[in-house]
This record gives structure tokens, C-alpha cells and sequence, in this order.
């Protein structure tokens, strides 16, 4: 991989801080009376004498070790951990390696949290780990390991209705058939900084689940690494936030999902395509990466409405239809790319006929300099002014400067114009004309060029006869233009 192309990373951990459990906790000590002897006996006296209910002690960590699990990785530790899962609110998982023979049971309102190198692992064939069923509000499970151990059809996550502020942070699924399966009706849930490798599908969202947030993925090694499939129930509002998905057939698959948004992950190594939008309603797929040759397209899309694709970056060329494979299957979806520099590497862009491509604008500004072509010197810049636009394919650039005392020597020549306005390829040299003052011409007329790479702009003049001379750098002088051209090749 060349150094200078963005390689995807995990982002920094994020902070365990339960939020929720935090404000809930400030909520209730606002409300509970202050009694004297503390909240540990189960009734309290009045003022009046009655007896009134005291708050339970919130319940401790539990250990499963507590309920019998050993973690030798010889007994199976299943029944002792849903033991544990059933009776504590906190349980904690220490290091060890847990056999499991049958499904584990979440529970509403539980955090289950591994501690050090704990891992589970199956003890025969088509286990699922973990499983939930029925309405599981408010469960967190932190630092999830689960690894396949050489066994077929193993399902590290397989939950149904799992919802209402549930968390999986920072799960470490490897070697398994299946990853983490929202198999339905999940709702409100967030899947933080998942690391899944070898594992044929490693997140599944299906029927019916609704606002899935997913936080920094790192997938390697997949059939396909994010599967949204909303063929069997409407999946909604599906969120993938940054990470990476790499060397699998097909990176993300949305089949008929609604509002599915994909921002700023990185692909490499898919070998069919990275992003695959088949009857996709409203998809947004936003300053996402694309490296590596492989595969056929970066994003494909067939029978979507409505989608947008907005500044994707193809860091290497070469796929057999390029950028974007959006035939006229599609309707009403949008396309913004800006034609910088940048975009010299989403080449070719492929099949666009079902996208309409809108003019992106985009302006700035620079301060240019002006040097000599044999003796590139320096001298009191009074005036340094630069400005830029982009309008679909389009650059304008205007550019004002003015000088005095300067010590350059041979042709006159204008540095600094910015990436954004540099075109994608050698492309014939634009010229207009300047306006001068202080610049002695001799009958002749002075115009700016752009030069082939669009890196800078020479002042040349052009006499009565056509003759084009690069302008000898004056000591001092003003002089404003503007140059028009187009970015694409």
C-alpha cells in the first residue's frame, strides 16, 4: 500500500461512560428520602410511625466464577453463565476460555462485561453464543470475545428484539460463520467499534430493525461484510460511521433498505464491489474511500430511488467498470464530485446513466506569489490576492497582485495556485488577458497562462506578430485577471 493513500484505521476507544445509567442514578438519589441508618434494611419509619418501602441496594458485580463457571476451556460453562445472567445485573466474565454448548440468554437491563483475555468458545457445531428473544430493553455487553475455535456455523450474536438503548461496545468476533445478527426488531441499538475477522457474514441487519448505529467497523475477511436486508421486513435508518471493511467479495450489501447512510469508511480489497445498493430507498453513501484494483465497481447500485452519492474517493483505478456502476435501472438519485485534483484517481468513473451528476461548488482562497523564472528572488508583495471556484467541472480563478523592489530575475511567473483548481491531466494552456499598471509592454499584449499541470501561471506577451516571450520580471508593478477552464480531461 503507498504511504501516501489513506489506510483505515480504528479510531480512537471511545469512553465507557454510561450515560443513561448515569442520569438515572442523579434522578433517583433527587427523589429517594435521606433516612438515617442508610438504605440497606427493606422498610423505614415515618415521621408519623407508618412503615414505608426502602430502596433496594443497587446489585454488585457478579462474577460467573460465582455461579460455578471454571473458564479451562474443558467444562462447558453455559449453564453457570446464564445462571449468572439470570440472577445478577452486572456480570462480569473474567480471563478464561468458557466453553459454550448451547445459546446464552440475554437478559432486560443486564450488562454482561468480559474482563481481560475472556473468550467464548463453542463446544461442538451450530452454537449460537449469544441469543435474545422476546423484548430486551437496555442491555450492554462490553468487550465481547468469541471466537469460532475451529467449529462450523457458529453464531457469535443472534438477537430478536434486542432494543430501546442496547449496546454492544467493542465486540472481538473471529473465526464463525456468522458475526452479529439482528434478526429482528431491533431498535435503537449501537454497535461500537466492532472487530470481526474470518467470519463469513460478519453483521446482519434484518426484519424490521430500525436505528442501528455502527460505530467504526474493522471487518477482514468476509462473503459479505455488512448485510441490510430489508427483503423480509422495511430495515430503517442503518448507520455505518467511519472504520474499514477489507478483502472480502462484497463489502456492504443493502438490499431494499430505507435511509441507509454510509459516511467516511474505507474499502479495500472487495473482489466484486465494495458497496452494493440493490432497490435501495433513499441511501446516502458520503466520503467514503475506495483502494485497491479488485472487483468489478466501488459502488454499484440497480432499482434504487432516490439515493446520493456524494464526494466517494477511487484511490487506485483499474476496476473492470470503474468508479460507479448506476445503470438506468435507478432513478431520481444524485451525484456530487468534485473534479480537483483528487478526483484524478476516481478514474474511470464507470456506468452513471441512472444518476443525475449536480454541479458541486466549491470556492476558497490563496495568496499567490510572484517569482522569477531563472532567479526566483522576492520583493514587498502590497498586494497578494487570490481567489477560487469550482462549479461542477468548471474553475474560475482570480488572481490580484502588486509589488515593488523586486529582486527576481528572467520570466515572471505567478505560484501558489491551490489543489482544489489544478486539473486532473495535462490540458491545453488557458490563456486571458491581464490588466496591467507600472509593466512597461512595448506594443504588445500581456496575457496569463496557465501552465500544463496547473500549478502555476506564466505572464507571457504576445507581440504585434504573434510571438509568445515569457514577460521579463518588472521591479515593480500591479496586475489583476481571470482565468476560466475546465478540470475534466
Amino acid at each position: 500500500m503507498d504511504d501516501d493513500l489513506p489506510v483505515g484505521r480504528r479510531s480512537a476507544m471511545f469512553a465507557r461512560i454510561d450515560r443513561r445509567a448515569a442520569l438515572q442514578l442523579g434522578q433517583a438519589a433527587a427523589v429517594l428520602p435521606v433516612f438515617a441508618g442508610g438504605l440497606t434494611s427493606s422498610s423505614a419509619q415515618t415521621p408519623g410511625g407508618s412503615t414505608l418501602p426502602r430502596a433496594s441496594t443497587p446489585p454488585q458485580n457478579r462474577s460467573v466464577r460465582a455461579f460455578g463457571a471454571r473458564g479451562d476451556g474443558i467444562a462447558a460453562d453455559a449453564v453457570a453463565i446464564q445462571r449468572a445472567i439470570d440472577e445478577a445485573r452486572f456480570v462480569q466474565i473474567p480471563e478464561g476460555n468458557y466453553l459454550i454448548d448451547r445459546p446464552i440468554l440475554l437478559r432486560p437491563n443486564t450488562t454482561v462485561e468480559f474482563l481481560g483475555d475472556a473468550r467464548l468458545l463453542p463446544a461442538r457445531d451450530g452454537v449460537t453464543i449469544f441469543r435474545s428473544e422476546g423484548l430486551t430493553p437496555g442491555g450492554r455487553i462490553v468487550n465481547p470475545r468469541i471466537s469460532g475455535a475451529g467449529r462450523k456455523r457458529v453464531t457469535a450474536f443472534e438477537l430478536e428484539s434486542f432494543r430501546n438503548g442496547c449496546v454492544i461496545e467493542r465486540p472481538m468476533v473471529e473465526d464463525c460463520d456468522r458475526g452479529i445478527v439482528l434478526k429482528s426488531l431491533c431498535w435503537d441499538l449501537v454497535v461500537m467499534q466492532p472487530t470481526i475477522i474470518r467470519t463469513r457474514l460478519p453483521i446482519v441487519i434484518a426484519d424490521r430493525s430500525n436505528a442501528i448505529d455502527i460505530f467504526h467497523p474493522a471487518l477482514d475477511g468476509y462473503e459479505t461484510g455488512i448485510v441490510i436486508d430489508g427483503t423480509g421486513g422495511e430495515v430503517t435508518t442503518t448507520r455505518i460511521w467511519g472504520g474499514y471493511v477489507q478483502n472480502g467479495l462484497t463489502g456492504v450489501s443493502d438490499r431494499s433498505g430505507l435511509g441507509t447512510l454510509v459516511y467516511g469508511t474505507y474499502f479495500e480489497g472487495n473482489r466484486e464491489v465494495d458497496i452494493d445498493l440493490q432497490a435501495s430507498l433513499h441511501a446516502t453513501v458520503d466520503a467514503t474511500q475506495h483502494y485497491e484494483k479488485a472487483g468489478k465497481a466501488a459502488i454499484r447500485g440497480k432499482r434504487t430511488q432516490g439515493i446520493v452519492l456524494r464526494n466517494p474517493l477511487m484511490a487506485s483505478g483499474g476496476r473492470k467498470i470503474g468508479l460507479l456502476d448506476v445503470d438506468a435501472s435507478n432513478h431520481g438519485g444524485f451525484l456530487e464530485l468534485p473534479r480537483s485534483s483528487a478526483a484524478a484517481l476516481n478514474r474511470p468513473l464507470g456506468i452513471r446513466d441512472g444518476i443525475a451528476e449536480v454541479a458541486l461548488e466549491l470556492a476558497g482562497r490563496f495568496q499567490p506569489q510572484l517569482v522569477g523564472s531563472r532567479v526566483r528572488g522576492d520583493g514587498r508583495m502590497t498586494t497578494t490576492e487570490g481567489r477560487w471556484r469550482i462549479s461542477g467541472s468548471d474553475a474560475t480563478v482570480d488572481i490580484e497582485v502588486a509589488w515593488t523592489g523586486h529582486s527576481g530575475a528572467g520570466g515572471a511567473v505567478l505560484t501558489g495556485i491551490p489543489r482544489e483548481v489544478q486539473p486532473v491531466s495535462y490540458v491545453p494552456r488557458p490563456r486571458t488577458q491581464v490588466i496591467s499598471e507600472g509593466v512597461t509592454l512595448a506594443g504588445g499584449t500581456l496575457v496569463a497562462q496557465l501552465n500544463g499541470e496547473g500549478t502555476d501561471v506564466s505572464l507571457v506577451m504576445i507581440d504585434s506578430a504573434g510571438k509568445a516571450s515569457l514577460l521579463s520580471l518588472p521591479r515593480e508593478g500591479r496586475l489583476s485577471f481571470r482565468l476560466s477552464y475546465s478540470l475534466a480531461p
